[in-house]
């Protein structure tokens, strides 16, 4: 299966808070913020096998960098 990058994105969104989240992300000011990891994959994944968007999802991980704290 081929899936490109703007089908990926639009599967992710289905998840209702995968879309809150990446909404709400930019009012934090965080540098290089990212929604991550698992809940990203089992959206797509729930897509493929007919299940729920939100479904199996245990936890939204968000990565980020701050280069003013490199302690």
């Amino acid at each position: 299966m081929s899936l490109s990058a703007d089908e990926f994105r639009e599967w992710a969104a289905l998840d209702s808070f995968n879309a809150a989240l990446v909404s709400r992300l930019p009012s934090l000011d965080l540098n290089q913020c990212h929604l991550t990891a698992g809940c990203l994959f089992q959206a797509a994944w729930n897509r493929v096998s007919g299940r729920p968007a939100g479904w199996g999802v245990k936890d939204y991980d968000v990565f980020y960098f701050d280069d003013r704290d490199l302690s």
